[in-house]
């Protein structure tokens, strides 16, 4: 809700099943505890996410600068590249997914520039 407008996410049966696994293990669960918790038991902050990421990313030799967002943007890069093959305006339902105002932004969010477009449309076989 960064935008200040309320956004409603489907969760497939592959994410349900994880977090049922995650919730598994978690021990005691409040009806209004936030799904992810600090050792506190509080709400993870934006930079001990980013700091947890930034941990990962050392401890798997990942030579880029990671935090939180990384996962949102890495998630829609990927989304893109799966379904751009079949549906060449998939970018718009992209677009909503992440509430953009408009396909530039989207664009740009998932670096998707000129010269990648031009190599994804010389491999479609149409």
């Amino acid at each position: 809700m960064k935008t200040g407008n309320e956004k409603t996410i489907i969760i497939n049966n592959a994410a349900k099943r994880a977090i049922e696994d995650y919730l598994s293990t978690r021990g005691e669960i409040k009806e209004d505890d936030y799904l992810f918790l600090t050792q506190k038991r509080g709400k993870p902050s934006v930079k001990s996410i980013n700091r947890k990421m930034k941990t990962l990313g050392k401890e798997l030799n990942i030579p880029l600068k990671l935090g939180g967002h990384s996962l949102r943007k890495t998630w829609s890069y990927h989304l893109y590249l799966q379904n751009i093959g079949e549906d060449l305006g998939f970018i718009y339902t992209l677009q909503h997914m992440l509430g953009h105002t408009s396909v530039t932004t989207t664009m740009r969010y998932i670096d998707i520039d000129h010269e990648k477009l031009q190599k994804t449309y010389e491999n479609l076989n149409l």
